[in-house]
């Protein structure tokens, strides 16, 4: 008797456990068009992040090309940035002519 309830409870959990886990179709077509506006809000905004960063992520990429490049030894990286002149500067030139 013991183990005839035993087992009666396990098939009912298993039961339980399957559909807790496996989603059922939806065929409405109001589904599937909520479903197609949520994904296209998510790749609308992960999309603009991506464009907002493109400038950071190029900037970090060359910077760590040229890292990559001094440590291994590679005598040529790309040309960095001038220094931008000063006040100071422009003073200097001017009175030294």
């Amino acid at each position: 008797m013991l183990l005839s309830k035993s087992l009666i409870l396990n098939y009912l959990f298993k039961s339980l456990q399957q559909r807790k886990l496996n989603s059922v179709p939806d065929n409405r077509s109001s589904a599937k068009a909520v479903g197609l506006v949520g994904m296209i809000f998510l790749v609308l905004i992960l999309g603009a992040i991506f464009v907002f960063d493109i400038g950071n992520i190029i900037r970090d990429l060359k910077t760590l090309r040229d890292n990559l490049r001094q440590g291994f030894g590679c005598k040529e990286a790309s040309p960095k940035p001038s220094r931008v002149a000063t006040p100071h500067d422009t003073v200097e030139q001017s009175t030294s002519v």
